[in-house]
């Protein structure tokens, strides 16, 4: 069994001291009694030590003289192992993670957008995004713009704010994008003819009955005018209204802005609403064509 520098001297001072003390207190001949020279210096971890030594040996009552390097012994002791590092496979734990994370969101944006257009994805633009792998270069440059005016810190976490939430609800963050255009124009502090606040015009009864069923936080109406609980709550009733309407995007998103009990009231007479969300999926269509011409502008400047 291997051991230690450290154990090694902890051995030796204990053994050192012990001959010591049997020494001082053994009667024996002044001429028998063996020259003692010991120097221990103690740092943190190490003891540093030369010690030539003379032992008694009692039982064949000789002096035995044993020359001791024990800077010698330590520098031919080997090293204590190290325990493996864990950093590479805990590196490549995250990178399979947010791999997968990617993914993931991938197929949930594509699978939205495919609810949103039915029948006519195939023919559309919206179909460029199975090309794009990570949509949030976008979703940034898109907050960017519409916030040109806002510090840059104020931007990033909007931008953040709307990929966390269409994340966390199956969203398509260029819907989101397009619909709080389309609310607000990104106007934090705007305020409805009927109360609605902030991104996502959300009127505050409507958002503090929306926390308490998704057991969000709630600080009152003042609230709604941070950009990030606007579109935690926002996101939230949209999801709620999608449940409820069947993941029927043109009721929905129709729900959003007359109340679902008027959906349900123009249904009742045969009425389809659509003046709102074609407004909103012209902008949603628009994004997208933009995403695909830039991108092409790109490829033609590295040719």
């Amino acid at each position: 069994m291997k051991i230690t520098k450290k154990q090694f001297i902890n051995s030796l001072k204990i053994t050192t001291l012990s001959a010591i003390s049997a020494m001082a207190f053994t009667p024996t001949p002044m001429e028998a009694k063996p020259q003692i020279e010991a120097r221990l210096f103690m740092e943190e971890e190490s003891l540093v030590a030369s010690m030539p030594m003379s032992f008694y040996n009692m039982t064949l009552g000789l002096d035995l003289y044993e020359s001791v390097s024990i800077s010698g012994i330590l520098e031919s002791m080997p090293e204590p192992e190290k325990a493996p590092l864990k950093i590479e496979v805990k590196t490549e734990k995250k990178k399979k993670k947010a791999s997968l994370a990617q993914t993931t969101a991938k197929k949930n944006r594509l699978s939205h957008a495919r609810e949103l257009l039915g029948k006519h994805y195939n023919h559309s633009v919206v179909k460029y995004g199975e090309k794009v792998k990570d949509i949030h270069d976008f979703i940034y440059q898109q907050v960017k713009t519409e916030l040109s005016t806002q510090p840059k810190k104020q931007q990033r976490k909007v931008a953040q704010a709307i990929i966390k939430e269409s994340r966390k609800y199956h969203f398509d963050p260029v819907f989101l994008v397009a619909f709080i255009e389309n609310e607000s124009s990104f106007n934090t502090n705007a305020v409805g003819t009927s109360g609605e606040i902030g991104l996502m015009q959300i009127l505050p009864d409507t958002a503090e009955w929306i926390s308490k069923k998704y057991n969000l936080p709630w600080k009152g109406a003042k609230s709604l005018k941070n950009p990030e609980v606007n579109i935690r709550i926002g996101t939230a009733y949209l999801d709620y209204l999608r449940a409820k309407f069947d993941s029927h995007s043109q009721l929905y998103i129709a729900a959003y802005n007359m109340g679902a009990t008027n959906v349900h009231r123009a249904l009742d007479k045969e009425v389809w609403p659509k003046d709102y969300p074609i407004r909103v999926m012209q902008r949603y269509i628009r994004m997208y064509s933009e995403m695909r011409d830039s991108s092409k502008r790109t490829t033609a400047s590295d040719s």
